[in-house]
């Protein structure tokens, strides 16, 4: 069974359940796939707990939102280096990393 795929990603967006489409999102840019990342995510009442890595091999130095960085801020094996700063992104929309 067939069906149009412009038509079902709004669908999967807007219920937030994009599991139950067993369909893999693909967006057209890192922008938009950070948003559809964060929309589609267990809901809670509160902002989302976000970590961000530079891939497996370097898990030293991490990112993290303003409610990932209060939950470890106690922990004694975390260090805060910086202030909380928004996600750089290109004037294409793709993700401007640090690293």
């Amino acid at each position: 069974m067939g069906g149009d795929i412009l038509l079902t990603y709004p669908n999967s967006i807007t219920h937030t359940g994009v599991r139950a489409d067993a369909i893999p999102m693909m967006m057209d840019t890192d922008k938009l796939a950070v948003q559809c990342a964060i929309k589609t995510c267990s809901y809670t009442g509160r902002e989302p707990d976000i970590i961000r890595i530079r891939d497996t091999l370097h898990l030293k130095d991490i990112l993290v939102s303003e409610t990932m960085a209060a939950y470890m801020k106690g922990d004694p094996g975390v260090e805060i280096l910086s202030e909380p700063e928004p996600w750089a992104f290109s004037e294409d929309d793709s993700v401007l990393d640090p690293w």
